[in-house]
């Protein structure tokens, strides 16, 4: 568990997050998808606290490209 309460569930290596995993937000956004070297990165879907989603690719924390609702 990070300082302000946010949290990684997931898989793991080299003491980073790695392969599927979920990152639950302090305030409530989640992302969940694929990890490589503790950034989000291929596909995963991200929910915000008030309801939005985007689902689509991912490279170093970023979003990629259109996505889908």
């Amino acid at each position: 568990m990070w300082p302000d309460g946010s949290k990684y569930e997931g898989f793991w290596a080299d003491d980073k997050a790695k392969g599927f995993g979920r990152f639950i937000l302090a305030d409530g956004d989640v992302y969940q998808g694929e990890w490589v070297e503790d950034k989000a990165h291929g596909q995963g879907e991200y929910y915000y606290a008030e309801g939005a989603t985007y689902k689509g690719g991912w490279i170093e924390d970023k979003q990629e490209g259109n996505g889908r609702e």
